[in-house]
């Protein structure tokens, strides 16, 4: 889906996808989600990869990937997936 990927149903967007060195997730109240769920992140061989959370506020959290080699990874919240491509 390029710069912005989102899930509509649920309002979850990732940006920027293509992401270097970090990204945003948006979401209605999700800093209260994120009190009830863990925030994951799966590389394509589906290892579970650690995120660095920066900042994070009632609507959007920004997230380091540094520590993310290039590829395909998908980030899950609660029920709801997103697909982020590092460079």
């Amino acid at each position: 889906m390029g710069i912005y990927e989102s899930v509509a149903e649920n309002q979850l967007a990732v940006y920027p996808n293509l992401a270097h060195d970090r990204i945003y997730l948006k979401m209605d109240n999700i800093k209260s989600l994120l009190l009830q769920e863990k925030l994951h992140c799966f590389d394509a061989l589906g290892r579970e990869m650690e995120l660095s959370i920066i900042n994070l506020t009632n609507e959007s959290i920004e997230i380091s990937t540094e520590n993310l080699s290039a590829g395909i990874y998908l980030i899950r919240l609660n029920d709801v997936a997103v697909r982020l491509v590092v460079w």
